[in-house]
């Protein structure tokens, strides 16, 4: 089975359909990691938009439904393409910050981890976490210095 090619974009403004939203979260100037139930891998929060659902308010869902994260402000980073094997979605990724980490509702998430950097664990979707979480690392340092 071939790896995953991911191809970095601007934020898109046309009516495109998106599939998935990923975030990158800080929480008290740590990034925010979420591991699933049964899974030892750590990954950003995010998931699939809904059919009636806006990137905006499928990550805002995801951000409550992962973390518990009701007040943040949120900006979208770049759009993002994953082509893998014969498949192809069109996503978006964004940064948040918050200042307050909710309960966790009952969902798939075990555990939301507080990190400095990358968790010291293996990442649920490698390639594609690594390369969004550097452009996240480099939208903090311009604006969190």
């Amino acid at each position: 089975m071939s790896e995953p090619v991911v191809t970095i974009h601007n934020v898109s403004d046309s009516s495109r359909k998106y599939n998935y939203v990923v975030i990158a979260l800080t929480y008290n100037n740590l990034w925010v990691w979420v591991k699933q139930r049964n899974r030892i891998t750590w990954e950003l929060p995010g998931g699939h938009i809904e059919p009636d659902e806006t990137p905006i308010e499928a990550a805002l869902r995801e951000l409550f439904e992962e973390t518990g994260t009701v007040n943040c402000t949120i900006v979208p980073l770049c759009d993002f393409t994953v082509k893998h094997n014969r498949s192809e979605s069109f996503n978006r990724f964004y940064y948040a910050k918050t200042s307050e980490l909710g309960n966790l509702p009952i969902s798939e998430i075990e555990e939301v981890g507080l990190f400095s950097d990358f968790p010291p664990h293996p990442l649920t979707h490698g390639e594609i976490q690594k390369q969004l979480f550097e452009i996240a690392k480099e939208h903090y340092s311009k604006h969190n210095t």
